[in-house]
C-alpha cells in the first residue's frame, strides 16, 4: 500500500513539473509571438496539456467511477474556473472604456469568444472529458474506441471551413483525441526511455520546420498529420525530461497553472511595454495573484483541499 502511495506521489511531482514547462511555453509563446523561434512551443504546448489530462484520467481511475461524478468533478475544475477568468476578463474590458453592453459581455463568454484568449481551453476540455467519460462507459473492446477518437481527431482538423464555422466543435473534437492519446498511452508516457526522448526531440523540430506555425486556438494546425505527430511527441519530450531531472520550481509552477494561464493575458492586452519588460511584469505579478487567488478564492480555480489530480 505505501509503495503505490509512493508511486502516486512521484507520478504527480513530474506530471506537475511538466505542466510547469509547458505553462512556462505557453506564456512564453503569447508574449514572444512574434519571434519564429517560439514555434516550437506552439507545436506541441496546448496539446499536451490534453495528453496529461488523460494520462491522469487512467492514473486515478476516473473512468470505473460514476458519470454522474465525473461531470461534477469537471464542472468543478474546467467551468467554475471558465466563469471566474471571464468574469475578470469581462469586468476589465468594461472598466477600461469599452462600448460593449455588458449584455454583449456576457453573450460572448456564454458563445466562448472570450474576453481572455486562453480561456477557450476550459470549456474544450470540459465538453471533451465528459465525451470522453461517456465513451469509455459503452462495453465494447477499446480497440473498437479507438477509432472513434481516430476520426474524432480527423474530423475535427478536416471539416471544411466553409460554408460553416465549426470553430469550438473543431477544437472539442481534437481535444477528445489528445485526451485519448493520454488515456491509452498511458504506459508509453509514464516511461523513460533515452532513444524516444532523442526521437522526440528531432520529430518535433522536424514538425516544427515542416508544419511552421499551429495554434489549436486558431484551428490552424497545418498538416494534420504533422501536427499530431508533434503533439504526441513533444508531450513525452517533455513529460521524460521532467521526470529525469526533477524540479521543485517547475512543481510548483504546473500546480498553479491554471492560475496563470487565466491570468497572464489580461497583463499582454493592457501593458504596452516592450516584450522583455511584459514578460518581466508577468512573473513579478503572478507571484501576488497566485497567493491571493490560492488563499482567498480556491474554489474559483478548482482548488480542494485533497490534492486534484485533474488538469488544474
Amino acid at each position: 500500500m505505501n509503495k503505490t502511495t509512493s508511486v502516486k506521489h512521484e507520478h504527480l511531482n513530474y506530471i506537475d513539473a511538466a505542466k510547469g514547462v509547458l505553462i512556462c511555453l505557453v506564456i512564453l509563446g503569447h508574449v514572444f509571438m512574434k519571434y519564429e523561434i517560439m514555434r516550437f512551443a506552439f507545436t506541441f504546448h496546448l496539446s499536451s496539456f490534453l495528453i496529461i489530462s488523460g494520462i491522469l484520467i487512467f492514473h486515478v481511475r476516473k473512468t470505473e467511477r460514476s458519470l454522474f461524478r465525473n461531470i461534477i468533478d469537471a464542472i468543478y475544475v474546467f467551468i467554475i474556473p471558465y466563469i471566474f477568468f471571464e468574469t475578470i476578463g469581462a469586468s476589465l474590458k468594461y472598466f477600461s472604456g469599452t462600448e460593449l453592453s455588458i449584455h454583449k459581455l456576457v453573450y460572448d463568454s456564454l458563445t466562448v469568444n472570450c474576453h481572455i484568449g486562453a480561456d477557450w481551453y476550459l470549456p474544450a476540455a470540459f465538453f471533451a472529458e465528459i465525451i470522453f467519460y461517456t465513451i469509455e462507459k459503452i462495453p465494447v473492446h477499446k480497440f473498437l474506441k479507438i477509432p472513434v477518437y481516430i476520426a474524432s481527431f480527423a474530423a475535427g482538423a478536416l471539416l471544411p471551413r466553409e460554408p460553416f464555422s465549426y470553430i469550438f466543435l473543431d477544437r472539442i473534437l481534437i481535444s477528445l483525441a489528445f485526451i485519448a492519446a493520454g488515456y491509452y498511452l498511458y504506459d508509453l508516457y509514464t516511461s523513460v526511455h533515452w532513444w524516444l526522448i532523442i526521437l522526440s526531440a528531432i520529430t518535433v523540430y522536424e514538425c516544427t520546420i515542416h508544419n511552421g506555425f499551429v495554434s489549436l486556438y486558431r484551428i490552424n494546425i497545418g498538416n494534420p498529420l504533422l501536427y499530431l505527430t508533434g503533439a504526441l511527441f513533444g508531450a513525452y519530450l517533455c513529460i521524460s525530461l521532467c521526470h529525469l531531472f526533477p524540479s521543485k520550481v517547475l512543481q510548483i509552477i504546473g500546480k498553479n497553472s491554471l492560475i496563470l494561464m487565466g491570468t497572464h493575458q489580461n497583463f499582454i492586452n493592457y501593458l504596452n511595454v516592450d516584450s522583455l519588460s511584459l514578460l518581466l511584469i508577468i512573473c513579478i505579478m503572478s507571484i501576488p495573484l497566485v497567493a491571493l487567488i490560492r488563499t482567498f478564492l480556491p474554489f474559483c480555480v478548482g482548488i480542494r483541499k485533497k490534492k486534484n489530480l485533474s488538469i488544474a
